[in-house]
């Protein structure tokens, strides 16, 4: 009985404190103000056509950098640039060669951490007398793609 007793009386002032008002007064809610009435809008007697943004030439054209693809997995040399034109399987590596009239794009692939392949080495051949530097090379072989591609 003393200790219900007890338990009570400790338990009064926590209740009284949730009956008792707050020392801070209420904020009061700023009330809208009255709306406002709004005149029309006057149309322009002609409008200006909207401008179509400008769409680089294929001159215009910035292309990834070649050395970009040092790293990268197969699939994302296939989504970049699609199957290549040969593929050979010396095993643990694989040669991917891009080709094009006047050179070639050898991508050499080796096993990476995790499974799968990546681009370890990348090297350009050219055919004839014809002297291009890796990344001219890989931009002809992109630009023939996306022609390529214009026609399919």
């Amino acid at each position: 009985m003393i200790r219900s007793l007890v338990r009570l009386l400790t338990a009064v002032p926590l209740l009284v404190g949730c009956l008792t008002t707050s020392d801070t007064p209420a904020q009061k809610v700023a009330t809208p103000p009255p709306a406002q009435v709004q005149t029309p809008l006057r149309l322009a007697k002609k409008l200006n056509p909207i401008k179509p943004a400008a769409v680089p030439k294929a001159s215009e054209l910035t292309y990834l950098d070649i050395k970009a693809l040092r790293g990268e997995t197969s699939y994302r040399v296939t989504t970049l640039l699609g199957a290549p034109d040969f593929r050979r399987a010396d095993k643990p590596a694989e040669l991917w060669q891009y080709r094009h009239d006047k050179c070639s794009v050898d991508l050499f692939l080796y096993p990476r951490d995790g499974g799968g392949l990546s681009v370890d080495f990348l090297d350009v051949r050219t055919y004839g007398d014809q002297n291009l530097s890796l990344q001219a090379c890989f931009e002809a072989i992109l630009k023939a793609k996306a022609n390529a591609g214009d026609r399919g």
